[in-house]
């Protein structure tokens, strides 16, 4: 391919400048042929692992797109009273980086920033709002990435999907402490049971979730108080939980973002919470509703039984 069309070595920036050049710089035929030939190449080059990336391709793809647009409608085509093929070679720009990168402001600025021209303004919102939109209703809010889907990634996701969340519980009943406990007592008591996150319950209800580093961060900050802190200043914002329904997918997807190690699970309908419920409902979760503390190391646990009962399986049918 680089044989035929040398453009589509390297980042393009070449290639860009010719694009941008007042004559366009590249004649229409050839740049059809360049559009295929660089977006063959860029896949090839993602996909066995080349050196090489998803930002300069697209700018490259963007400009010759946009070009020869521009070329179709004007001189080399319907001969439109048009701008000239320059123009549309940079909303074509921030149209393709729009899409591929999910990031239509930073294309706009990018390309206000490269042009400095507060005419282009308009068309470079237009199409790169046009772009984002269309990727996301074909495409969702998840982005494979340049690669695709990781089919091992998925598999381990399909893997976790398949076991309930009960089977990662801790051995341990989870500890609840009262909303006016002493921090410095409940920090006591938390490194006593070696856990890493306790609950906070007032008359019955759970109404927030402490980690051991909370604790620490709090009682650290407000050393020099003369008022005692209590157990209800050191929870968190949210209280991040599960229903007893949930699998051991949605535990590493309460797990990730919030960094814990440790999730409540509560016995409530599965048509009354969200897939990944956040906060609290009305004045809490009701404690007597509690099933146990869902962990990362009984989610390890649990995916290590399941392949030990698959081995035994085969070897007993083998």
């Amino acid at each position: 391919m680089a044989l035929g069309f040398p453009q589509v070595l390297g980042v393009g920036y070449d290639t860009i400048e010719a694009l941008l050049g007042s004559d366009g710089g590249i004649p229409l035929l050839t740049l059809l042929l360049l559009l295929g030939m660089k977006l063959l190449a860029t896949t090839v080059s993602n996909a066995t692992g080349f050196v090489g990336g998803g930002f300069a391709p697209s700018l490259v793809l963007g400009a010759v797109l946009g070009n020869c647009y521009g070329q179709l409608l004007g001189a080399g085509g319907l001969h439109l009273p048009i701008a000239e093929p320059p123009a549309y070679a940079m909303v074509g720009m921030a149209a393709v980086l729009a899409g591929s990168a999910r990031a239509p402001l930073t294309a706009l600025l990018l390309l206000f920033e490269l042009t400095r021209d507060i005419r282009i303004v308009l068309p470079l919102m237009a199409a790169a709002g046009l772009s984002a939109a269309l990727v996301e209703r074909w495409q969702g809010i998840s982005d494979p990435g340049l690669l695709g889907p990781d089919p091992a990634e998925e598999h381990r996701r399909r893997q976790l999907a398949a076991v309930a969340v009960q089977e990662a519980f801790e051995p341990e009943a989870p500890l609840v402490l009262p909303a006016d406990l002493p921090a410095i007592e409940a920090l006591r008591q938390l490194v006593e049971a070696h856990g890493h996150c306790l609950l906070v319950a007032d008359r019955g209800w759970v109404i927030g979730l402490v980690t051991l580093p909370d604790l620490q961060r709090v009682l650290s900050g407000h050393q020099h108080e003369a008022r005692p802190l209590s157990l209800i200043d050191c929870r968190r914002g949210d209280l991040v939980w599960l229903p007893a329904s949930a699998h051991l997918a949605q535990l590493e997807d309460q797990l990730t973002p919030n960094g814990l190690r440790q999730v409540p699970v509560f016995d409530l309908p599965a048509g009354s919470t969200v897939a990944l419920p956040h906060g609290l409902p009305g004045s809490g979760l009701p404690l007597a509703k509690l099933c146990g503390v869902a962990s990362r190391d009984g989610m390890a646990r649990a995916l290590a039984r399941r392949l030990g009962d698959f081995r035994q399986t085969a070897a007993d049918q083998g």
